[in-house]
């Protein structure tokens, strides 16, 4: 595909389908296409993609997106597929065989986006190919990953600096929805911008109310919670055991509901994500591994039964919710248990000992002699490498993060990859092989039958289908396939949905790991002032929740939200009003809707005048609202 002889509007409504672009949008595309560096700002549901899309199909050539997000990655990948955008991706853990294959394309065909693993820009394959692709301009999402202060630091992305080195006049935009002050400085420094650029768009969500709710049961509340709000939703937990269990107690009360986590197979995961997207009122249980480049605008709800990560956590979990700009509510349930917790979190932190103890574990798990394993796969299951060096959790994965953040290791969630076929032999060398082994010849022809182009590309491919047509089994047609890749006259990758671990560098000895303690100590005091920030977010109930989220993200405002329950609750408090009145309102809408004519009915005549003023205040401060006309109905607010 050539670049597009289009406004940046017509491409918004002839490939999404929208009439009109959403704040800052069009100022974006504007400076990538005037070939500035940029880095935007952008809430959760902002839309950040159309913000390099629609300019990288204006714009000749390639556009390189770099991003950690593998499911993000195959998201974004398909929904470009069907609006016939041509794209790909390499990320760790792809076959060498196929990673030249993709790059090839990008070279020789229309290819318009390459997504790319922070990992992959440095490999030897790609540097070979670089100066072979015409790209257009570089897109960094989650750019505070760049940060060592951001909440998702990977080292990676401190080398792509390296690449804009070696395409100096290529344009940057930089991408995330969560920045302070001090991180936005810092993506702008890491990536060499030549001025200072930055587009943030307010990270108030007006539609979006933000509830904290001390609460002992917290389950029953949940369950009054998603009755009352009448919708689709999350609700976040931090332990994939609880997942499983809290949907199934919440089934047990006819709420439909699943559970996701990252221990579940990938074909499980696609198939309950794609359930939920297609509901209008399922709840799925789950980790924080659901939600990342998820495209759902209807949900109503988000629900966090455990204190996230961090604010920054929090933010990108509950801007799932309302993103079709209709009300919607994000709420956290918590207990005395929950800030203990939250407290005690500091203690989790491994020491520097500690993590190099970890180091040693790792590559002794997996066999790694010393002086050997770099640039080395292998699949990771966390729970029996936990069980192996009996360590919580919680230290585990804080370790596991901060070898990372070394540049020792990759940890790729489990993902997953279709088997792909490419026939290397000409058609007249199969056909003799074929006529040699008549056994294989079947099946042959019912690949070719099945799947058109493996002459000419990777196709993916599915052994149980084939397996079926030929009324065999699957193992045995995998061995077939094996053996014909032996013979290299077909190229055949088999499925993998495994979580892998990535060892960058080469096993050292104890006393050779060079690991920066400064740093090490600059961190955990970051970690610790994180949850000093959770801690004051929560517990707050003397401000606007809408305003303390702001001040964080160095947004500073004195307009009241008017929708969180610090501003509910003044709200009430400051309207004078007959209590008996107002508590016999509530009980009479309490089961279900009445008419405001009916409601009025039910009072003396001469309560009317303040029937009318409750009723007004109370639809005022969206504590009721109307629907059918007249018809009114509690508010999930009065609930929260």
């Amino acid at each position: 595909m050539s670049s597009i002889d289009l406004t940046p509007l017509e491409i918004l409504q002839k490939y999404w389908k929208l009439q009109a672009f959403r704040p800052n949008q069009e100022n974006i595309i504007s400076e990538v296409l005037n070939k500035r560096d940029t880095l935007a700002l952008m809430p959760t549901g902002g839309g950040k993609s159309i913000c390099f899309q629609i300019p990288a199909l204006i714009l000749p050539g390639l556009c390189i997106v770099i991003t950690p997000l593998i499911a993000l990655m195959r998201d974004q990948i398909s929904n470009l597929a069907l609006k016939k955008i041509p794209a790909t991706a390499i990320f760790s853990g792809m076959h060498q065989r196929e990673i030249e294959y993709q790059l090839d394309k990008c070279i020789y065909s229309d290819m318009k986006f390459l997504y790319l693993s922070p990992e992959r820009i440095h490999t030897e394959i790609f540097l070979a190919r670089l100066p072979n692709l015409k790209i257009s301009f570089i897109t960094v999402d989650e750019a505070h990953c760049i940060s060592q202060w951001g909440y998702d630091f990977r080292p990676a992305y401190l080398k792509i600096i390296e690449l804009r080195e070696l395409l100096p006049s290529t344009p940057i935009l930089a991408l995330t929805a969560t920045a302070t002050p001090k991180v936005s400085s810092e993506i702008q420094h890491a990536l060499g911008f030549k001025k200072e650029n930055i587009i943030i768009s307010s990270f108030k969500r007006k539609n979006l109310s933000y509830n904290f709710v001390f609460e002992e049961n917290k389950l029953q509340k949940t369950i009054e919670t998603i009755r009352t709000l009448k919708g689709s939703g999350l609700i976040y937990v931090r332990n994939r055991q609880k997942t499983a269990e809290i949907s199934s107690y919440l089934n047990s009360f006819n709420i439909p509901c699943d559970y996701y986590h990252a221990g579940l197979s990938q074909n499980i995961r696609d198939v309950k994500q794609k359930k939920w997207q297609r509901s209008n009122n399922e709840v799925m249980v789950c980790t924080n591994a659901f939600g990342m480049g998820i495209d759902k605008s209807d949900v109503k709800f988000v629900i966090h039964l455990d204190i996230p990560e961090s604010v920054e956590a929090f933010f990108q979990e509950a801007g799932r919710a309302g993103r079709n700009e209709q009300k919607a509510y994000a709420v956290m349930f918590f207990n005395q248990l929950d800030i203990d917790k939250l407290r005690e979190r500091k203690d989790l932190y491994p020491s520097l000992i500690e993590v190099k103890k970890l180091y040693q574990e790792l590559y002794t798990y997996y066999n790694i002699s010393y002086e050997a394993g770099a640039n080395t796969v292998f699949p990771f299951d966390l729970i029996s490498f936990k069980d192996k060096i009996q360590w919580k959790i919680p230290t585990l994965l804080k370790g596991l993060q901060i070898l990372e953040q070394n540049g020792i290791i990759v940890l790729n969630d489990a993902f997953h990859k279709p088997s792909k076929l490419f026939i290397k032999a000409t058609k007249t060398e199969l056909y003799t092989f074929q006529i040699e082994n008549q056994k294989l010849d079947i099946l042959i022809k019912t690949i070719l039958r099945m799947y058109g182009g493996v002459f000419d590309n990777y196709i993916k491919i599915n052994e149980e289908k084939i397996a079926f047509s030929l009324k065999s089994n699957k193992s045995e047609i995998i061995q077939a396939l094996n053996y014909m890749n032996q013979l290299q006259l077909i190229d055949y990758i088999e499925q993998n949905d495994d979580a892998t671990i990535s060892f960058i560098e080469n096993r050292l000895a104890l006393d050779q790991l060079q690991l920066n303690n400064e740093l090490f100590q600059l961190r955990f005091n970051h970690y610790h002032q994180q949850i000093l920030g959770l801690e004051k977010f929560i517990e707050t109930n003397n401000q606007c929740r809408n305003i303390i989220l702001l001040e964080y993200f160095g947004e500073i405002t004195d307009e009241t939200c008017g929708i969180c329950d610090y501003c509910r609750k003044r709200i009430k408090k400051a309207f004078q009003y007959d209590q008996n009145i107002y508590s016999e309102i509530l009980n009479q809408l309490k089961d279900h809707p009445i008419s405001f004519e009916k409601l009025l009915e039910t009072f003396e005549i001469q309560k009317h005048p303040e029937v009318k003023r409750i009723i007004a205040h109370l639809i005022d401060i969206e504590n009721l609202e109307r629907i059918e006309g007249n018809v009114l109905i509690l508010s999930p607010n009065l609930l929260l």
